[in-house]
């Protein structure tokens, strides 16, 4: 039996790539990359409202191992949990780069709502490329679970506010859905 040879428009058997051509991710954008247990995470940049000093945080009832209470937000009450302990990570003694990242999360369709994340540092904000992320299939319950995928190098953070001018960064950066993070239990107890 004669096999065809192998031609320059026909892809090699040794070439993963060619064989399984890479989607497209649809999570490409900016995020805000911070710091926990030295991994980086990162919320996706329209998600977020803004970052709080931890001096504002009250008390609240504990429903879970990380929620921590809440904040004043200008009138508003904002639910707050530990992401350390939230996502199962080495815990650390806050210091003076712990800050809290409030995040607008969707309780229902066309319903958002604020909650803070407390986390160790915060970066900066990077920009990944479609090609710079894959997308994890991680399900909670039956339902897209927080890990949304993983970004390697291509993302890039802006030196000076240029944006032409950017910095490489080759490590790895978890991205997170903040909406499943927060349990509507959670929520109840400590809103009232």
């Amino acid at each position: 039996m004669k096999f065809p040879k192998p031609s320059e428009d026909r892809p090699k058997a040794s070439s993963v790539e060619a064989l399984f051509p890479r989607i497209p991710s649809g999570l490409a954008g900016k995020y805000l990359v911070f710091e926990l247990a030295g991994e980086e995470y990162g919320l996706p940049l329209q998600k977020v409202q803004e970052i709080v000093l931890t001096e504002a945080l009250h008390p609240g009832e504990k429903t879970s191992s990380y929620t921590l209470g809440t904040l004043d937000l200008r009138g508003d009450r904002v639910p707050v949990i530990d992401l350390r302990r939230r996502l199962h990570v080495r815990e650390k003694k806050n210091d003076f780069r712990t800050c809290i990242v409030i995040a607008n999360i969707t309780l229902a369709p066309g319903r958002t709502a604020p909650a803070g994340f407390l986390v160790d540092a915060v970066e900066d904000v990077r920009s990944f490329a479609p090609e710079a992320i894959e997308e994890t299939p991680y399900m909670e319950q039956g339902r897209p679970g927080a890990f949304m995928g993983v970004a390697r190098g291509g993302g890039g953070k802006e030196q000076n506010g240029k944006p032409g001018d950017r910095v490489a960064h080759p490590e790895t950066v978890t991205l997170l859905d903040p909406d499943p993070l927060l349990s509507a239990t959670d929520l109840t107890a400590l809103l009232g």
